[in-house]
């Protein structure tokens, strides 16, 4: 996600995590089996860094998917 100056921190996660961008994302969470568990949208984040809640995840790999900018990339992270 560097190239599309993203940063997602820390993996692994623990009750938080950070998004660092250079822009307003789109943020969709989704668990192993491909469930989406957590949604926010562009309007809800802004430049800089945004922190994200995941304290209610129960452990595991989870599939982070950010558009920035009309690009998408895919990154997994594990909650411990």
């Amino acid at each position: 996600l560097r190239g599309h100056n993203i940063v997602i921190y820390p993996n692994p996660m623990g009750d938080a995590l950070n998004v660092l961008t250079n822009g307003p994302v789109g943020i969709d969470v989704y668990d192993i089996s491909g469930k989406l568990v957590i949604q926010v949208k562009e309007n809800q984040t802004a430049k800089g860094l945004n922190q994200l809640d995941v304290g209610l995840l129960p452990a595991g790999i989870y599939n982070f998917k950010v558009t920035y900018e009309g690009n998408t990339s895919t990154t997994k992270v594990l909650k411990k």
